[in-house]
């Protein structure tokens, strides 16, 4: 058995370890407020844009959202129509199709 004597104790340097924990807090410290000035430079920055514009917001939503709607409803009604005169069409092809074997049978009888 070794006695307590034999081991070996990690010895840390106590202020350095306080120091390096003081800076690595003072930099985080000074990194948000860094980040608090950048933010604070591009929401004033794009406020003063916004208000450069000739309508406000809202009314250019609701014009979107109206041109949207608009658009929405031109497509939906050409689909529809596009379905229907497809569907006449199969439907014309269909009948004359099954017309056209009995009117060869009955010209050739």
């Amino acid at each position: 058995m070794t006695s307590r004597t034999d081991e070996r104790k990690i010895e840390i340097n106590r202020g350095l370890l306080v120091g390096g924990a003081v800076l690595m807090s003072v930099g985080a410290v000074v990194g948000m407020v860094g980040a608090l000035a950048t933010s604070v430079a591009v929401i004033g920055a794009a406020r003063a844009w916004v208000r450069q514009w000739d309508e406000p917001p809202s009314a250019l939503a609701r014009r979107r959202l109206s041109q949207a709607r608009t658009a929405a409803a031109a497509g939906a009604q050409g689909w529809r129509e596009h379905g229907t005169r497809l569907a006449s069409q199969t439907a014309s092809q269909t009948a004359s199709q099954t017309a056209s074997p009995a009117d060869d049978a009955n010209s050739m009888g």
